[in-house]
């Protein structure tokens, strides 16, 4: 099954779900969603971080900026009552997910189960006064053995003046800041010349024999359930990547640029002209 009807096939599928079983348990929430911040109060001008926490059932999950095969990824929709343009609230910072295999060697999505904190900027107005108010709409898909769309209606206040620090969502949120793929520090580049595709990692040290690496692709151009066989060594390492060649022609058709990610090592970062996130 080619990826493109694959994915096709996925999408109606998740429309059904939400007959029968599914629509009957709209009502149950999955998933806690709440606003916090890294801040108690701020100043005009001041940018910090707030940050969107979400917790998961038993069993149930989210998924990444790339869900993979079948899946969306969680937004968060400002509202009225918001006291700040939606230019001074900035995009999440997604941290490395985790492979979600749906059908062995078939469908594969990427997400996140449990817990996890999307942080994002938040520039002060430097003419803000009284309180700072983000009034907002999460809108995700949870998971499990059927696909529920969600939303939670979350909030946060703060004063504006002195500025003072929340230490404890603080250290929350830099917990998963730490887990948001960075520039690799060497050379990377993806060879797609031939198939399959080599992704080729150079850093100073090279890595170890046993190290593990993944490629999480910023889109659907390589085929997300394939294997990755990978070499690693003091000269560096390299990935072979399949390539979803209905995907790749779609790319290419609406010019949309390819992203990617990897968790290696000392990782994760992101590599090969934001392709994507690659990592141990």
């Amino acid at each position: 099954m080619t990826g493109f009807i694959r994915r096709f096939a996925l999408a109606a599928l998740g429309l059904s779900m939400m007959s029968g079983l599914a629509q009957a348990q709209m009502d149950e929430r999955r998933a806690e969603a709440e606003l916090i911040a890294d801040r108690v109060s701020v100043a005009p001008g001041d940018t910090f971080y707030a940050a969107l926490r979400m917790t998961m059932d038993d069993g149930w999950h989210i998924y990444w900026r790339n869900a993979g095969d079948a899946g969306l990824p969680p937004q968060l929709i400002l509202k009225e009552g918001t006291s700040l343009p939606e230019e001074a609230v900035g995009e999440f910072l997604w941290p490395l997910p985790h492979l979600i295999p749906v059908v062995e060697g078939e469908i594969m999505d990427y997400g996140y189960d449990d817990e996890v904190i999307f942080a994002f900027p938040v520039t002060v107005p430097q003419d803000a006064a009284g309180e700072l108010k983000i009034v907002a709409e999460a809108d995700y898909l949870i998971c499990e053995s059927i696909c529920i769309p969600e939303t939670a209606d979350v909030s946060l206040t703060l004063p504006v003046g002195a500025p003072l620090e929340n230490a404890e969502a603080g250290a929350e949120i830099g917990k998963w800041i730490a887990r948001v793929p960075t520039a690799f520090p060497g050379e990377a580049r993806i060879d797609d010349a031939a198939e399959p595709w080599t992704l080729s990692l150079r850093q100073e040290g090279g890595f170890p024999e046993e190290a593990h690496i993944r490629f999480f692709p910023f889109n659907h151009e390589i085929s997300h359930p394939a294997a990755q066989p990978q070499r690693a060594g003091p000269e560096g390492a390299s990935l072979l990547l399949t390539p979803d060649r209905a995907a790749r022609r779609g790319l290419r058709r609406n010019g949309r640029p390819g992203s990617s990610v990897s968790d290696a090592g000392n990782g994760p970062w992101f590599c090969c002209r934001r392709r994507g996130y690659a990592g141990p």
